[in-house]
């Protein structure tokens, strides 16, 4: 209770000093006491004189925003890390791909230098979680790979047309979110016919020895 002896006990308030007053005084209370649960929240509510019904329709407008606002901070979070993720990439392809044309004077060097950027893009974006540009980096990891493959057997820089081209891409593609379905698998894209032959799981028969022998056992007691 307010002191009396104060020499501003008296003082009238405003009712928007009033109403911030209390919220800043709810606010440093909550940080001294870490958190504060719904109950708590209701006892200071009824303290400050806030009517029960403004403070559950409060709670409620809370209850709702809390999801929209955590949708809203998941979407900017992979927006940031996706473009850090590209950005990243884009660089050190680049720095990679100028020293390994440096290095050995020729496309083999700078063709290398791309390939192993976007590998090390592709281990950025899975450590930041960055989705799009792991799916992104990764198709274009295994298309590089296979036409850095074909570069170095025919000794030449281009030895793919364009459908080729475009074909070994889309087949890149397809690949990781192949991998990607089975990943998200509960069984990690195991089917239950492979897991009862290796042995991790084994089909009950009613006609089973000891499956009968329970069942037996089971009558007699109920006749008895």
């Amino acid at each position: 209770m307010m002191n009396p002896d104060q020499p501003d006990a008296d003082d009238a308030l405003s009712e928007d000093v009033a109403h911030r007053l209390l919220a800043r005084a709810i606010e440093l209370d909550a940080r001294r006491a870490a958190s504060l649960t719904v109950n708590q929240l209701r006892e200071v509510a009824e303290e400050a004189g806030i009517s029960r019904n403004a403070f559950e329709e409060a709670l409620l407008e809370a209850r709702v925003a809390a999801p929209a606002r955590a949708r809203r901070s998941a979407i900017l979070d992979q927006v940031t890390m996706n473009a850090v993720a590209f950005s990243a990439f884009w660089s050190t392809a680049f720095v990679l791909g100028r020293a390994g044309s440096a290095l050995t004077g020729g496309w083999v060097g700078e063709a290398g230098g791309l390939l192993l950027g976007n590998l090390l893009g592709v281990a950025l974006a899975r450590r930041l979680n960055a989705r799009v540009a792991g799916f992104v980096l990764g198709a274009t990891a295994i298309a590089q790979t296979t036409e850095f493959a074909f570069h170095l057997k025919y000794g030449i820089l281009a030895v793919q047309s364009g459908p080729t081209h475009l074909a070994v891409i889309l087949a890149s593609a397809l690949g990781v979110s192949a991998g990607l379905f089975a990943a998200r698998r509960p069984d990690g894209g195991v089917s239950k016919s492979a897991l009862l032959q290796k042995g991790t799981a084994a089909p009950i028969s009613p006609t089973d020895p000891p499956v009968q022998e329970r069942a037996r056992t089971t009558l007699r007691l109920r006749h008895t």
